[in-house]
């Protein structure tokens, strides 16, 4: 059991997703590493024997129960084969008042059966960690324990990603829970690295630390104020200094410069007239965030899509009209930031001078551009900024047009829609032109014309999918021809699907196609 692939097999009926995702949002934080099927089923024997290879390599068969597995066609296959190959520990997890189905009731006359009723999800986590070998190393045995009460830790200036691991350690130490100390250590550990620059993360890890208990709150709060107004100093000195040697260097090398905002202390760096600017701006909500990139008077916003695992492709039940797509493969991304729109012709112009387009105008997405034409774009555009755009992979392309954790469950053939005019611009009513960006509805998470407008450059190049999983697939080291995604004005609507794929040589360029920027989260 120790060399299998997943932890944990979660058998379940997609009804049900709302419960589900609770429990896997559980598992990722406690590093339980899980086989879930996430879209609809497809027909044929490679589906299931996709299943069954995940079943065998899973040690844990979780079966969520309800009303919606129990009348399930396929939730029983898999208890089947499960009890039959007798390889796996078997947790069922009861979410309603459905029966316990019949096979699993006959197979075990002790099963430990867990109800949603009695026990909460967590109770699951603890079963799994204690029917696994390897998570019991990650958590940390209890005959280790130490004196917690009088746990010191030095908030003194040091880098904002070595706070975050110190954190994200206290967390999934065993006692986290039942220390108070330990816990408020934490907790501040968490909030240094997010004033210290390691923002993103450091937010998530202490909105997923914060406790209500007072105990808890009184001790975070009395250490953290001894030590807040320290850390700030610090933080805003060392980035300061940081940045006002990066623009020395710019400047000496005559390359237009980013413009930043220094504290009183450091303020000596003479701004010049159309200077380029980055701002970093984070949205009230949970977990929502923009980048907002400015250069001299042309402004554009990157998106956060959250990563996760998702199926890319469509079966044929699903629109995938050809074999190119209908290959379903599992992928799971990290997060990253996309642009909200096609890079349009003003920031080209901006960047590079010129404009290749054969319509032109300024908020019309830039156009006749080669994928090596994007490439020289791009390296001008970091060189400018110090930042590290890029192309997005086929597959974070895929993700985004889906609209993300946002539009998992949507199932849309389009990106954030059904209703085609609503979203896009293609044969049928584009007069056969490109349009001005931003004009169509959004999709799940905010991002304009992934269907229909410009065909849009991806980085991979191209080659039949492997069905076997993956994380973040670049696409093979080389090739012929680069994915192109999203369809334009000139295609029928379905060749404005998200899953659809199209491939050209990088060094052709066309009156529709154009490409959006990536950055890594």
């Amino acid at each position: 059991m120790e060399n299998r692939k997943y932890d944990v097999f979660v058998s379940y009926s997609r009804k049900d997703a709302v419960i589900v995702d609770e429990i896997c949002q559980l598992m990722r934080q406690k590093q339980i590493v899980y086989y879930r099927d996430t879209q609809e089923i497809p027909g044929g024997e490679k589906f299931f024997d996709e299943l069954a290879k995940s079943i065998l390599d899973s040690v844990v068969f979780l079966y969520i129960g309800s009303k919606n597995s129990y009348t399930s066609i396929y939730t029983p296959k898999e208890i089947n084969f499960a009890i039959s190959k007798n390889t796996n520990v078997i947790i069922p997890y009861m979410v309603d008042d459905a029966p316990l189905p019949d096979n699993l009731f006959l197979a075990f006359s002790d099963i430990n059966v867990r109800n949603k009723g009695e026990h909460s999800p967590e109770i699951i986590l603890e079963d799994i960690i204690k029917a696994v070998p390897r998570l019991k190393t990650i958590v940390k045995s209890k005959k280790k324990e130490e004196k917690i009460d009088n746990i010191v830790f030095h908030p003194y200036y040091k880098d904002a990603f070595e706070y975050y691991n110190i954190a994200e350690k206290l967390y999934y130490d065993e006692r986290f829970e039942s220390h108070p100390q330990m816990r408020m250590a934490a907790l501040a550990y968490a909030k240094y690295a997010e004033l210290l620059g390691y923002t993103n993360r450091g937010k998530w890890l202490y909105n997923e630390l914060w406790t209500k208990d007072e105990e808890v709150r009184r001790l975070f709060e009395k250490q953290f104020e001894k030590n807040e107004t320290t850390i700030k100093i610090n933080a805003k000195l060392s980035e300061a200094k940081a940045k006002r040697n990066y623009i020395i260097e710019k400047l000496k090398a005559g390359i237009p410069i980013v413009q930043i905002k220094f504290s009183d202390e450091i303020n000596d760096v003479e701004i010049k007239e159309n200077t380029f600017i980055t701002d970093d701006i984070d949205f009230k909500g949970i977990n929502s965030a923009i980048k907002c990139v400015k250069i001299k008077d042309t402004l554009f916003k990157m998106m956060l899509v959250k990563g996760d695992t998702f199926v890319m492709g469509a079966s044929l039940q699903e629109g995938g009209e050809n074999e190119d797509e209908q290959v379903l493969h599992n992928v799971t991304l990290g997060s990253f930031y996309i642009c909200e729109t096609q890079v349009t012709q003003k920031l080209w112009k901006t960047i590079m001078g010129n404009n290749p387009s054969k319509v032109k105008d300024d908020n019309n997405p830039v156009t006749n551009v080669s994928w090596y034409d994007c490439q020289s774009f791009i390296k001008k555009l970091n060189d400018i900024t110090g930042m590290e755009f890029r192309l997005p992979t086929e597959a974070e392309w895929e993700f985004a047009a889906k609209g993300g954790q946002k539009g998992k469950h949507n199932g849309y053939k389009y990106s954030g829609s059904n209703t085609i005019t609503s979203i896009m611009w293609y044969s049928k009513n584009s007069e056969n032109h490109p349009h001005e960006v931003s004009l169509k509805k959004s999709n799940e998470i905010g991002l304009y014309d992934m269907s229909g407008n410009i065909w849009e450059w991806c980085s991979d190049w191209y080659a039949p999918y492997d069905i076997n999983p993956s994380f973040n697939p670049k696409g093979p080291l080389d090739g012929v021809d680069k994915i192109c995604r999203g369809g334009s004005f000139l295609s029928e609507a379905k060749e404005c699907r998200v899953t659809i794929r199209e491939k050209d040589s990088p060094n052709e360029s066309s009156e529709d196609m154009g490409f959006r920027l990536v950055i890594s989260a």
